[in-house]
């Protein structure tokens, strides 16, 4: 199997997918630069799966994934839960005091604002596809390296000439996120387990008062609690929402079907 991840080598993806798949031999890694380009992949058939950050447990929901998702028949099929522990790399030793660029992903720069804001609040920021992948633009920016840092994970100093100035800088010492497997959509006969969880995205109609009530208020109904609420614009006018609500599914005890019917009576789609 051809599982995509957002690389290169040393991204927290690359150290999740290698954690979760290293005991199985009939997959391949293969990078690549950008999110959407890992979807473009899926969905012209050059790729098998693709295993992307979904959720931090500090900054939320990566937004382009959910939309993604909403807008393909992509199904999410496997989740894993890494920690993770921003770093500070540099080409060289620097003093703090020093810096004048900062280059990482935007949810790395946001996940250690209290860093920035104590060491080097002056510091420029630049915003790059992955966290290794922001080592390529020291020079590409041809920003000094004795006055540059990257934020990411302390690995990419195992495939760079790198070195790891300070770990665990993050705002938050829980942080975590959520990656997950993602596959064409999932087929009728799809096998569960006790830790299954479903996703589901829904619209309702536009200025009906209750109308999200309506639908929230099946699960309470058939008992069944919800583990996330999330919303994102539908990008067709504003005020107009899709929502997500995600839940354990024990088919002894829910009818998933049931639940989907009556959803069916309250929402434009689903």
């Amino acid at each position: 199997m051809n599982i995509g991840y957002l690389g290169p080598k040393g991204t927290f993806t690359y150290f999740a997918v290698e954690s979760a798949y290293n005991n199985q031999s009939d997959y391949s890694l293969i990078e690549k630069s950008s999110l959407d380009q890992l979807f473009d992949s899926l969905l012209d058939k050059k790729l098998d799966a693709i295993f992307c950050p979904f959720e931090n447990s500090i900054e939320g929901p990566v937004n382009r994934v959910l939309d993604r998702l909403t807008h393909s028949d992509m199904a999410i099929h496997d989740m894993v839960t890494m920690p993770i522990n921003q770093s500070i790399l540099a080409k060289e030793a620097i003093s703090y005091s020093n810096i004048s660029h900062i280059i990482s992903m935007p949810h790395a720069i946001a996940q250690c604002y209290s860093f920035i804001r104590t060491n080097c609040p002056n510091a420029t920021i630049h915003h790059s596809s992955s966290t290794a992948g922001a080592l390529t633009m020291i020079n590409s920016l041809n920003l000094p390296d004795d006055q540059t840092i990257i934020i990411g994970h302390k690995g990419i100093s195992k495939f760079h000439p790198i070195l790891v100035l300070e770990s665990n800088v993050q705002d938050q010492k829980e942080n975590f996120t959520h990656f997950c497997l993602i596959k064409p959509k999932l087929d009728s006969n799809f096998d569960t387990h006790k830790d299954t969880h479903v996703i589901l995205s829904f619209s309702t109609p536009h200025d009906a008062p209750g109308s999200l009530l309506n639908v929230l208020s099946i699960f309470k109904d058939y008992n069944i609690n919800l583990t996330k609420i999330l919303s994102r614009p539908e990008k067709s006018n504003l005020g107009h929402y899709i929502f997500y609500i995600e839940f354990a599914l024990d088919l002894d005890s829910i009818n998933l079907q049931a639940v989907l019917e009556s959803m069916s009576q309250y929402t434009l789609f689903q």
